[in-house]
């Protein structure tokens, strides 16, 4: 699910929004608030009720991302992106929330501090949400790397098997050192043991069935990173 992140919009901050010409808008229970794929026009704040946020995958399956609380900002990123809207929004019970169209935003943000500093805080969350997802793409195509370059390894005399840890980061387009950690991961669930390297080459022992069952866990269901509505 996203990061909710809550602002901290007191009463002075909403009489200074609607004093500038920011307008509240009431839902009722079900209704659609903006659909994927419209154009976006303006941010809202949920000021009351609870919303939810979905999305439609390339087979038509919706799915349910989030649920929006009241102090909830949403809508900015396609706003701030001039880009369309990435998720459905439907209020789950009667909701307030006020509207501001990009004019209005800009004009808001410069002149009340508290918005402001709330709208700092939803987008260093947004970024952080997506790095984060970046970064467990990144670790899911090590890992079935690894699974694949110790299936392909040949087995030593010794019983070992012996892995170019260099030569797989130059393919994967990555660091030794992150493989190395995935390996690390690999030897505490019991997949790989007798680990030893030089930060180049690696010798190491591995469970097939373990390392298959692995395999099968990281492949399920890839993160997809999509900006937010």
């Amino acid at each position: 699910m996203i990061r909710e992140i809550r602002t901290t919009i007191n009463d002075e901050t909403k009489r200074a929004l609607l004093s500038g010409g920011s307008k509240v808008h009431t839902f009722a229970a079900a209704e659609e608030v903006f659909h994927e794929g419209d154009i976006a026009d303006c941010v809202y704040i949920l000021i009351e009720g609870e919303m939810e946020v979905t999305h439609r995958d390339e087979n038509g399956a919706t799915h349910l991302l989030n649920v929006l609380t009241p102090g909830t900002i949403f809508g900015e990123m396609s706003v701030f992106l001039n880009s369309h809207r990435t998720a459905t929004i439907i209020a789950r019970t009667r909701c307030r929330a006020l509207a501001l169209d990009q004019e209005k935003l800009i004009n808001s943000v410069s002149t009340i501090p508290s918005l402001s500093h709330s709208f700092l805080r939803v987008l260093a969350s947004r970024i952080r949400d997506i790095n984060e997802k970046y970064c467990d793409a990144i670790t899911r195509t090590y890992q079935l790397a690894l699974g694949c370059a110790l299936l392909a390894a040949e087995q030593e005399e010794s019983g070992e098997y012996q892995l170019d840890l260099a030569a797989l980061a130059k393919q994967c387009g990555g660091e030794v050192s992150v493989l190395l950690e995935v390996l690390r991961q690999m030897q505490k669930e019991g997949i790989v043991s007798q680990l030893q390297h030089n930060f180049r080459m690696v010798k190491l022992r591995y469970n097939k069935p373990k390392l298959l069952e692995f395999m099968g866990r990281t492949a399920v269901i890839p993160p997809t990173i999509k900006p937010h509505a």
